[in-house]
């Protein structure tokens, strides 16, 4: 005789990470904006740099300091 398994339950939406994972992970992003940000703007050489190169960085910098609030909200 054959049993039937009923489907797996869908995630609640109220499922979420807990306090101590969603705040390093929103430190990570964080230090990751800046490290960004510093490249973009007050790396030594920055004179030298192209400018498509440090505006990629402030862009990505601005990318992860995104996510970095969206990890600690959501």
């Amino acid at each position: 005789m054959a049993t039937q398994s009923s489907p797996p339950a869908p995630p609640l939406a109220h499922d979420r990470d807990c306090l101590p994972c969603r705040l390093t992970g929103s430190a990570a992003f964080g230090g990751l904006a800046g490290y960004s940000f510093y490249q973009a703007t007050m790396a030594p050489g920055f004179e030298k740099l192209p400018m498509n190169r440090r505006v990629a960085m402030g862009v990505l910098g601005v990318c992860f300091a995104s996510a970095s609030i969206a990890r600690l909200v959501f």
